[in-house]
């Protein structure tokens, strides 16, 4: 099942990007429903480098600009010491960062950027809280967390891995 709910067929390789987009999206959502209480959250974006794109339209996206490694998340606020937080989420068991991500995260660190790779939406959201300031419920997200389960659960279901947060 792809994010809009549409079956498809995922090679072994695809399972971990597909986990990453799901928690991607969940935390972009949640972003959404935020950034009415928290303004900066305007200046949160995604690159669309991790999502599956056809053969002709990938084509077209390297012409455009998209390179490997290139991290996902990019919160474009200053919090001193930092230039901004950049982000890249990762599956919730055995997500690590590709060679090229972590080339880019060594040149984003030596350019005054805070870089994280966080495992799922849920860590990704508490990243950003503690690098924006935001505590309490917001902070806590237990709706996120509901959404991260439901995840989990699908991804069990497909064949991944059973684990508990």
């Amino acid at each position: 099942m792809n994010l809009d709910g549409q079956a498809e067929e995922v090679k072994v390789k695809g399972k971990r990007r597909r986990e990453e987009a799901m928690h991607q999206a969940a935390f972009m959502a949640h972003r959404k429903v935020k950034v009415a209480d928290y303004p900066n959250l305007n200046y949160l974006f995604a690159t669309l480098n991790g999502i599956f794109l056809p053969p002709h339209l990938r084509a077209q996206a390297i012409e455009a600009g998209m390179a490997p490694g290139i991290l996902d998340l990019w919160y474009m606020v200053r919090r001193e010491p930092y230039a901004g937080l950049v982000m890249d989420m990762k599956k919730l068991k055995d997500g690590r960062p590709s060679a090229d991500q972590k080339e880019w995260a060594a040149h984003l660190v030596a350019q005054g950027y805070l870089v994280i790779f966080p495992a799922g939406c849920v860590d990704a959201w508490r990243c950003l809280c503690a690098f924006e300031g935001i505590v309490g419920k917001d902070h806590i997200a237990s709706d996120l967390i509901a959404r991260e389960n439901s995840i989990r659960r699908i991804c069990e279901v497909e064949g991944g891995s059973t684990w508990e947060r």
